[in-house]
């Protein structure tokens, strides 16, 4: 026995007497056959109910449901085994078709046994399916595992670029992400030959577009104003800081002069 311990093996053939044969010849070699089946339709079930450690499976087999001869029956039966419940899989064919054998691979066969065959070779057979069958779900496990990382790590740089961008607090974006923004702004502006305005306002738009009606508190009424500085692109600035600046000083500008209006940046009257 070439495997570390007996297995629990699933037979699949059609004909009765090679089905038979080969059933003795794993029972010699000390392994337990779980039971027989005759078609592929078979071979699926038994394989989800019985779940062997591998299946011996012949090639060509009779369709269960209209009696043809199916060449490739044993290829159907094993893809859609893996497909349902990964199994270690043997084709066991008399057809040396490189063909057929690159089907069967494709299926998600383990190993290509060619009959008639003695015990020797299916031991060697066996272990050959057994193994190439645990390394590719180790492969899966692991793909599964840097997909699972690369997902983790996605996550997380998309969380530290929020935090980058954005106040703890309020979600809303902070400096860095205006002034990225608006330097994209002044680019553009400037391949366009556009003008660009920066409005600086003493309190926040969304506050005061919420809360535009005076408000009552303790029975006393408080009205809400807003100073607004501007500044526009390029005319008083063509760098975001420098704009910024102006805006700002425009904004203290109308604060000194009567709150509750706006004002153009003008470089002489600041």
């Amino acid at each position: 026995m070439l495997t570390e311990h007996p297995l629990k093996i699933l037979v699949v053939d059609d004909d009765f007497v090679n089905n038979k044969l080969l059933c003795q010849q794993l029972q010699t070699a000390g392994h337990q056959v779980v039971n027989q089946a005759y078609n592929g339709k078979q071979a699926i079930e038994m394989t989800k109910s019985l779940n062997p450690d591998i299946v011996l499976m012949d090639m060509q087999m009779k369709n269960p449901d209209t009696g043809e001869i199916d060449i490739q029956a044993g290829i159907k039966a094993s893809r859609l085994i893996q497909e349902q419940c990964p199994t270690p899989i043997v084709i066991i064919s008399a057809h040396k078709d490189p063909t057929l054998i690159k089907e069967a691979n494709k299926a998600g066969v383990g190993a290509y046994l060619i009959k008639p065959s003695n015990l020797d070779e299916i031991e060697r057979t066996i272990a050959i399916a057994m193994t190439r069958f645990n390394d590719l779900m180790e492969v899966r496990r692991l793909n599964k595992e840097l997909q699972n990382e690369i997902s983790r790590r996605v996550k997380s740089e998309k969380i530290i670029k929020f935090m980058a961008t954005h106040d703890p607090l309020t979600s809303l974006p902070n400096r860095w992400l205006f002034n990225d923004r608006m330097n994209q702004e002044i680019a553009h502006a400037k391949r366009n030959q556009q003008k660009l305005g920066v409005i600086f306002l003493e309190i926040v738009q969304k506050i005061l577009t919420t809360v535009s009606e005076p408000l009552t508190i303790n029975e006393q009424a408080v009205q809400i104003t807003s100073s607004i500085g501007i500044a526009i692109y390029p005319h008083d600035g063509e760098k975001a800081n420098e704009l910024i600046k102006n805006a700002d000083s425009a904004m203290y500008y109308i604060k000194k002069h009567g709150r509750n209006n706006y004002h153009y940046y003008n470089a002489d009257a600041e």
